[in-house]
């Protein structure tokens, strides 16, 4: 219901962007300390608008940090009508989105991604939200952008852990449904082309078209993300989201074969590939128990049940898997060992 525009240089010609697709000037660009100058202050000063600036990192996403986004809007003296950038990856997204959604019930808004995690899958499905000390983006709401404007030149930004990082979300749309795309992206192919972030873009996008409010598939694109949530929050957010999804994509790969439902050496063929990436498929140190303590919490129970989204194969998934207690510590414990 929105385009979605990959091209470089694209940042170049953001004012004929919105005229074309019927928008109006922004008034008010959100990005974070990281991404200000690199990108969003001369996005600003190219659009001649504000430009708020967050502190960066997940530790922003709660409702005390959007109050002082509602207090920004306020004295901007935007309204219903008005339009806002969120310009950064997948926290600035997620917060700047949160604001949008519930700013006088809901304002207009535009992402433009600059992170490979936040390009290839935040910034796409219109989901939006924060977080509770209880859970990863346990308050939210879904609030499409008016448009995605994804420019590959951002990404020649990033330090090398945080593309690294990214890398962990398109093995996993690889596994999900698209197994040439997992054999494609290696250590040979880096930095991504165009057409592979496309070919990324394309797994997603096609599921959330078919399930826009996840009512059906689209849980498979909660791979890895169940335990890794778990994982990510009991490391105290020190690991990055994608270096916790990469351990959460190896130990469901572990769950899966552990079950019966996936092709032997699967997991073997999950961990070869995200560790020739530099991406982690262990987590020493943390607690089992903690982190199975944080999962209960995740958005995604129902009915007081977890369900898995598990790979079968490379390029198959099955979702609303349920797995036995003891079998769910045990896979845990094989990654924190």
């Amino acid at each position: 219901g929105y385009p979605l525009i990959l091209g470089v240089k694209a940042l170049t010609y953001l004012t004929s962007m919105f005229n074309n697709y019927g928008l109006p000037k922004p008034d008010l660009i959100v990005t974070d300390t990281n991404i200000a100058p690199l990108w969003g202050n001369n996005l600003g000063q190219q659009l001649s608008i504000p430009v708020l600036s967050i502190p960066d990192g997940e530790s922003q996403k709660t409702l005390e940090a959007v109050s002082k986004i509602y207090d920004q809007f306020l004295l901007h003296d935007l309204d219903r009508s008005s339009l806002i950038l969120a310009v950064g990856g997948g926290v600035v997204g997620d917060i700047a989105g949160f604001a949008a959604a519930t700013y006088m019930r809901g304002m207009r808004w535009v992402n433009i991604p600059t992170t490979l995690l936040s390009m290839i899958d935040a910034s796409i499905g219109g989901k939006v939200g924060v977080d509770l000390p209880q859970g990863k983006n346990m308050i939210g709401a879904f609030h499409p952008p008016e448009m995605v404007l994804a420019d590959p030149e951002t990404l020649d930004t990033l330090p090398a852990h945080e593309y690294n990082a990214g890398l962990a979300e398109i093995i996993k749309h690889g596994i999900i449904a698209d197994a040439e795309l997992f054999s494609l992206v290696n250590i040979s192919s880096l930095p991504l082309s165009r057409e592979l972030l496309q070919k990324a873009l394309e797994v997603k996008i096609n599921i959330v078209q078919r399930d826009p409010f996840e009512h059906t598939e689209r849980a498979k694109l909660n791979l890895g993300h169940t335990i890794g949530h778990g994982i990510e929050a009991a490391s105290n957010y020190k690991l990055r989201h994608g270096e916790a999804i990469a351990i959460g994509l190896y130990a469901e790969a572990l769950l899966a074969e552990h079950i019966g439902i996936a092709d032997p050496g699967l997991a073997d063929k999950v961990e070869k590939k995200l560790t020739s990436l530099s991406l982690p498929t262990k987590c020493p140190g943390l607690s089992p128990l903690r982190i199975r303590q944080l999962m209960a919490t995740d958005k995604k129970k129902r009915s007081g049940n977890l369900y898995f989204a598990l790979p079968t194969s490379i390029g198959t998934v099955e979702y609303d898997v349920t797995v036995e207690e003891d079998i769910l510590i045990k896979t845990i414990e094989r990654v924190i060992n």
